[in-house]
């Protein structure tokens, strides 16, 4: 199969996963707006309102900002990752059909989840704009990140997908998996909070000082932390992040989508069998 077969193919697929998202649907694609804007709202009464929690001041004045900026990486990388290990088990009628290339159902749900990120990242873009927080010098830098992040998400999607053919057992590890990765990223809580009680606990000489500082080693080495800090970075400036996880993110996304689609490739011919 050719590469326009392939491009066509791949088109197709995504638009009828964002179609079949709204299917019956009165107000269709609108809702993929309708929805994050109710959240930001709802972040905004619950954190700004009645918690009254401080954000970081050099980037914004609204938690809910900051925290809605975490969350929209966090969206596309989760929702890619499950919708991909569940593509080829979801698609079992296209996987045994001659010449169908399996891999492109796991393109096709990376693309997707980075779309409804997207889409969510555009109503936190015209939030930032209304209040005058958009750091407009920076924004390029999503050129960078975002490449490594569809790296990162299509590389455990590949490895999922295919693993999930042979032992169901995936989607369950999923749920726990990415519930622990959610809490070890600083997306409902600022990298600096994590810093400040690990030097805390060393200083009073705790007995916790050395889990604090373990944790600390896990959040820096965490590439999707890399991700979200640049994110918040690109959209509002602020210091930068320049910690380790820059350098797991920018190598190690590149040696997972390899590694990834070797084990896809290997594991292959045996899909249409079990299935």
């Amino acid at each position: 199969m050719n590469s326009v077969h392939r491009g066509f193919i791949l088109r197709e697929l995504i638009k009828r996963d964002f179609q079949s998202r709204y299917i019956g649907s009165a107000l269709g694609s609108f809702w993929s707006i309708l929805h994050p804007f109710w959240q930001l709202v709802l972040y905004t009464f619950v954190f700004g309102l009645v918690m009254r929690i401080a954000p970081p001041p050099e980037l914004t004045d609204s938690f809910a900002i900051f925290l809605f900026a975490g969350i929209v990486p966090w969206l596309a990388v989760q929702e890619g990752i499950n919708r991909s290990a569940n593509a080829l088990t979801d698609n079992a009628t296209l996987i045994k059909k001659l010449n169908f290339p399996p891999e492109l159902l796991v393109v096709s749900s990376v693309i997707g989840g980075l779309i409804q990120s997207m889409l969510a990242g555009t109503v936190l873009l015209f939030a930032l704009l209304f209040r005058q927080e958009l750091s407009v010098s920076t924004l390029p830098w999503l050129i960078f990140v975002i490449p490594f992040q569809i790296a990162l998400t299509a590389g455990f999607g590949l490895v999922f997908a295919a693993v999930n053919v042979f032992l169901r057992d995936v989607s369950q590890f999923l749920t726990i998996a990415l519930n622990a990765w959610f809490f070890l990223t600083p997306i409902v809580y600022t990298l600096a909070l994590v810093k400040n009680a690990a030097a805390d606990a060393v200083a009073e000489e705790s007995d916790l000082a050395g889990l604090y500082e373990r944790c600390l080693q896990v959040i820096d080495l965490n590439p999707l932390t890399a991700i979200v800090e640049m994110y918040r970075y690109s959209l509002m400036g602020g210091p930068g992040y320049s910690g380790a996880g820059l350098w797991v993110l920018s190598v190690g996304s590149v040696v997972l989508l390899a590694a990834g689609w070797l084990l896809f490739k290997h594991l292959e011919p045996g899909f249409a069998d079990d299935l």
